[in-house]
């Protein structure tokens, strides 16, 4: 079905309802006037029945008569004429009704221009009095029923007309957002898809017109989620080969510099043995090995953030939360200048649950980036570090410290590498992540890093990922 034709059907509908209404509205007015006609009629009867009763009756007769006549010119029902009568020596025994009630200026102009215009001259006869002196009645045109009448029409009309366009517009409102109500689903899908969400999809739309939008949008969704996939797959890949050449350099660099470095040190040895008679070259001698020795502890750092301790072994799953523990433990262990009187706190609470490996890895690297830029580019004194399931199986990790915050806008939210690649890392296991001050409002805000993994990013790689990233590849 068509949106025009729909919305041409519903507007039908509208309108005949509004015919209908209109139709029994002038049939209630044609009653009511109708009503009137009649009312009108019945008195200008009792009018000529007064009147002919006065022909030969006694003065006593005719007062009864001369009252009911008054009672019906004051009462406005006569229709279209008033009664005038007068006795034979001219004085007037039953008075018109006089001026219709106040009006507004424009329609009381209008009216007495129309009246002018139409004025008809009075109807006289004699009534013949038993005392031999003829009474004259005369009819005199009364045109305020009619005007009445007439103005009632006006305003009924206008009201009707008011009515039914109010109940058009409103009916062709209603048809119109009846019609238009799916593209509510279209946008709460278009802002879902915004939002990364592209397992939505769209229910079959009434009209042809949004049916293909729908179809469209689903279309879309579905390679959206595909390319997503793939991109996820690629990137978690791409943090693989990353551990996986950080795990080949710490084993060139402790099978390469360990041994040319023991073998330094074991010279360096040998020469301060043979120049202890020699204190020149002995000063020498103790500079190399001292040299050694420094160089021997940078490389272990080095190989360190390379490959962490527990990872050394190769075996069994990440042991995570000893590798954070030590990773803390180092940071304590800096020497004054590099963190001056920073406290730092570790709450480790996953349970018996086992992160798989890649996550583990993508969570410890996130920690030291976090660490790094609390300690040395934040002036933190407190940092805080937790790692904890929470119900439904999600797993919560923020970094929180009080240092001098980051404005919004800032160069490193900007240029910022290391911040760039949390996200990535926790878009890449389908993760939320939210970087914002801590104490919002306060002199000093710090900084608070915070992602939430779901059941899915728990678990390992899903096959659609693998089966995406295996049609990507080929």
């Amino acid at each position: 079905m068509e949106m025009s034709g729909l919305l041409m059907r519903r507007a039908a509908w509208v309108t005949a309802l509004g015919l209908a209404v209109a139709l029994l509205a002038a049939l209630w007015q044609a009653r009511a006037n109708v009503g009137h006609e009649g009312v009108g009629a019945a008195r200008a009867a009792e009018l000529l029945s007064h009147l002919s009763a006065l022909h030969g009756g006694s003065d006593a007769e005719a007062s009864g008569h001369l009252e009911a006549l008054r009672r019906l010119n004051a009462s406005g029902e006569l229709r279209h004429l008033q009664l005038q009568l007068e006795d034979g020596q001219g004085s007037v025994l039953v008075t018109p009704a006089g001026t219709p009630p106040s009006s507004p200026r424009l329609l009381s102009w209008a009216r007495d221009r129309w009246q002018a215009l139409n004025a008809q001259p009075p109807q006289t006869w004699q009534i013949a009095r038993a005392d031999g002196a003829p009474w004259r009645a005369s009819l005199l045109w009364n045109p305020y029923s009619e005007q009445r009448e007439a103005f009632d029409d006006i305003v009924g009309l206008l009201a009707l007309l008011v009515a039914f366009s109010a109940m058009l517009l409103c009916g062709i409102c209603w048809a119109v957002r009846r019609a238009l109500a799916p593209l509510q689903e279209i946008v709460g899908a278009i802002g879902r898809y915004e939002r990364h969400d592209y397992a939505h999809r769209l229910p079959p739309m009434p009209t042809r017109e949004l049916d293909v939008i729908a179809r469209a949008l689903d279309h879309l969704a579905g390679a959206l989620a595909r390319t997503q996939a793939v991109r996820r797959a690629l990137s978690l890949k791409v943090l693989t080969l990353q551990e996986q050449e950080r795990a080949r350099l710490a084993r060139e660099l402790h099978d390469e510099f360990g041994q040319v470095l023991t073998a330094m040190r074991a010279d360096t040895a040998y020469l301060q043995r043979k120049t202890r008679g020699d204190p020149a070259l002995g000063a020498v001698a103790q500079d190399l090995a001292n040299h050694c020795e420094r160089i021997q502890l940078e490389v272990r750092d080095l190989l360190q953030r390379l490959r962490p301790q527990g990872l050394m072994a190769g075996n069994g799953p990440v042991p995570l939360a000893r590798m954070l523990e030590e990773l803390v433990q180092s940071w304590r262990d800096q020497p004054a200048p590099d963190a001056p009187q920073v406290r730092f706190a570790l709450h480790v609470a996953l349970g018996d649950l086992a992160l798989p490996d890649g996550l583990a890895l993508s969570l410890y690297r996130m920690t030291q980036e976090a660490l790094t830029n609390a300690v040395r580019h934040a002036d933190a004194a407190h940092v805080t570090v937790t790692l904890a399931v929470e119900p439904g199986g999600l797993v919560r990790w923020a970094v929180e410290d009080d240092g001098a915050g980051m404005a919004p806008g800032d160069d490193a939210q900007r240029r910022g590498h290391g911040l760039d690649g949390m996200r990535e890392r926790v878009w890449a296991h389908g993760g939320d992540i939210d970087i914002g001050p801590a104490r919002p409002g306060a002199a000093r805000p710090g900084l608070r890093l915070w992602a939430r993994f779901g059941p899915a990013a728990v678990a390992e790689a899903s096959p659609a990922s693998a089966a995406a990233l295996g049609r990507a590849e080929a």
